[in-house]
């Protein structure tokens, strides 16, 4: 971040001369992606929010059957995989 952008540098360069035109060359807009990256990051998140939230429901069901004294952690490695389906 350069002076220019910093909050207590803008109010100490107020007065200077030429400060404006400074911070207008300096400080040009924010970066912004083109859509592809964009909607790539959208779906990044997305996946990786459905992820949590398997892995969230999971640890949900263990702990119920744990809770009923069932125990699967010897006979079965995944709870909700080919494993726990009884299959």
């Amino acid at each position: 971040m350069c002076a220019w952008c910093r909050p207590q540098d803008r109010r100490r360069l107020r007065g200077v001369a030429g400060a404006s035109f400074a911070r207008s060359v300096c400080c040009a807009g924010a970066f912004v992606p083109p859509v592809i990256f964009r909607r790539l990051r959208d779906l990044t998140r997305y996946r990786k929010r459905l992820i949590q939230d398997r892995t969230r429901e999971t640890q949900r069901v263990e702990k119920v059957l744990e809770d009923a004294s069932i125990k699967l952690g010897s006979s079965a490695s995944k709870t909700l995989g080919k494993s726990g389906a009884g299959d």
